[in-house]
């Protein structure tokens, strides 16, 4: 179930296909090949005010084909506009639980838009 408030994170298994994957790729494929959310996703999950949504894509709400843009609903329509934060490139999602505590520690950056960032998964031991 999601909640408000919660972090949404998607494992495609997309990161095998990334530089350093275990695909092997170091073409940019990955980067240019990537699925993405539709937009009755989106919609479903700005509607239930999440605070951010992430995965292991280059971008995940953008679905691309070849480079070309397939659909893009995310960034302009539903998530920022809604200060729905995006979280892109993770790598390992489908070694962490369903459900988890997630932290995502961004540099400090003056006037800009985005930022790399530590992302840490905190899950109880077994």
């Amino acid at each position: 179930m999601v909640e408000p408030g919660d972090i949404v994170l998607v494992e495609f298994g997309w990161d095998k296909n990334l530089p350093g994957g275990s695909a092997g790729r170091e073409d940019g494929w990955g980067g240019s090949n990537n699925p993405g959310f539709t937009e009755d996703l989106c919609s479903w999950l700005a509607d239930r005010h999440v605070k951010a949504v992430g995965g292991d894509t280059v971008s995940i709400d953008l679905a691309q084909v070849n480079g070309a843009v397939v659909s893009d609903f995310g960034h302009s329509t539903y998530f920022l506009p809604n200060s729905i934060l995006i979280i892109e490139g993770l790598q390992n999602l489908a070694q962490v639980p369903a459900s988890f505590y997630f932290l995502a520690l961004p540099l400090r950056t003056r006037g800009g838009s985005g930022s790399p960032l530590r992302p840490v998964g905190l899950v109880p031991r077994r």
